[in-house]
């Protein structure tokens, strides 16, 4: 199972289960279909997850993140570049990481959010598996990560990504909703 796909949900709205149900399901039989995504230890810890899609772009991967807040967009951003390094998760939510980062602007300040999560798996070995934004404006933003330590027996990685990058980068609001497109350099 990969935490990084879209099956988390928003706390007080539809859960797997009733998702499931929905769909025709008997209650006990989407209950043990939903289990896998309910038990999932990030499963409680996202709150506000934002939809993201990867995309190739010769020696760069794109992630296109939108989000009803700047802070959904900011954490669908994160997911989609630990979506992006493939690998095992941090399975362990033992360690706690808080990030405030200031920026000019939100663009500037989306390419430090990602740089940072890079430069906490890479320089610290810091493995991040929840991502939680408690602030977001466009020129600050304050999140807690949770994961484990990196364990190179227990952790290895589909690609290394060196830096997210400024290469066509874009940040827009419209109509209440934020959308950012940004690449990453591997």
């Amino acid at each position: 199972m990969n935490p990084h796909h879209a099956y988390f949900w928003k706390e007080g709205e539809s859960t797997p289960s009733s998702i499931i149900a929905a769909a025709g399901f008997a209650t006990e039989a989407a209950a043990t279909i939903a289990a896998p995504f309910t038990a999932h230890p990030r499963a409680a810890i996202v709150e506000d997850m934002a939809p993201f899609r990867l995309f190739e772009h010769t020696a760069d991967i794109g992630i296109d993140a939108d989000g009803a807040s700047l802070a959904e967009l900011f954490h669908a951003a994160a997911d989609g570049l630990l979506q992006l390094l493939g690998g095992e998760p941090a399975a362990n939510l033992t360690e706690s990481r808080t990030v405030t980062l200031f920026a000019s602007d939100g663009e500037e300040l989306l390419v430090s959010w990602l740089n940072e999560i890079l430069f906490l798996l890479e320089t610290r070995r810091f493995l991040p598996g929840a991502v939680r934004i408690l602030e977001a404006s466009p020129t600050r933003l304050v999140a807690e990560l949770r994961g484990e330590s990196l364990d190179p027996k227990r952790h290895s990685f589909a690609r290394m990504a060196k830096a997210a990058t400024y290469h066509n980068l874009q940040l827009v609001e419209s109509e209440g909703r934020w959308s950012a497109r940004i690449f990453i350099d591997l």
